[in-house]
Formats: structure tokens, C-alpha cells, sequence
């Protein structure tokens, strides 16, 4: 998620995204240098030649050539809910509603395991090793 994004911003800057949470386990996917954390900021999910020729690189599994990031989870959060009003891009299906974003997929995907964990935690649900969902139902305090 890009919380600078301009038509998004996080709900502390008068936005519509909340604190999220970053699931992707493993640290050469998640692209941030870290596995699990508190940071649910997309740091893009590009692949260089670099990471592809490493010998022993688990990312040259995926993919054969370079490629740029697709921003997947920030153009959906756009679609859904980009502000309203503000003369930038376009305004979002549904304008007043607020985003959790919670990460679970990197470069090349990633793991099932992660994917569960990002389910549980946005439901309000234990996750080992994960603080509480504060928020598990969008609520803003």
C-alpha cells in the first residue's frame, strides 16, 4: 500500500487507510527487508536482472525476465475508495469507506500460510506472533 498515495493517504493525514499489517513471512519476497511487521507499506514487487541471474535466488523461480511492480494493492484500494473532491485522479467506488490494508504477497507471490495469517488478522482473529487487529471491523478511533 502507498500510504503517500494522494488519493488515498492514511486516515491520521485525512485519508482513508488505516494501520495495516505486513504477513509476507519471507524477507527476499517482501521486498523491505524484514518478514512480518507492523509496516503494511508496499515497497513495490518489481524484479531486476540482478535478483534473477543470483545464483540460488528463490525469485528466478518466478519469473524470467525483469519486470516493474504492479501496485496491485494500492489500484484496488483506488478503485474502492480514493478520495473524493480533491482534483486528483479519479474518486473511488466508495468514497467514504476506510481500507485495512494487510500485505501477504511479495515478489513472486508468496505463501499460502501468509495468505491465512492475512485473513485471520483482518477478521480480528489471533495471529502467532501478530499484535490484535485494533480495527478488525474498519472502525477508526
Amino acid at each position: 500500500m502507498r500510504y503517500e498515495h494522494p488519493d488515498l493517504l492514511s486516515v491520521a493525514a485525512g485519508g482513508h487507510l488505516l494501520p495495516g499489517y505486513d504477513m509476507v513471512s519471507d524477507p527476499a519476497s517482501a521486498n523491505d527487508g524484514d518478514g512480518r511487521d507492523a509496516d503494511a507499506s508496499d515497497p513495490g514487487d518489481w524484479l531486476t536482472w540482478a535478483e534473477l541471474s543470483r545464483s540460488g535466488s528463490s525469485l528466478s523461480r518466478c519469473a524470467t525476465s525483469p519486470s516493474s511492480s504492479s501496485w496491485h494493492g494500492t489500484q484496488l484500494s483506488g478503485l474502492a475508495a480514493a478520495l473524493t473532491d480533491n482534483g486528483i485522479g479519479m474518486a473511488g467506488a466508495a468514497p467514504g469507506a476506510r481500507v485495512l490494508p494487510v500485505r501477504v504477497l511479495g515478489k513472486c507471490g508468496g505463501y499460502d500460510s501468509d495468505i491465512v495469517a492475512g485473513m485471520r488478522w483482518a477478521a480480528g482473529l489471533g495471529v502467532p506472533g501478530a499484535p490484535a487487529n485494533p480495527q478488525p471491523r474498519g472502525s477508526s478511533t
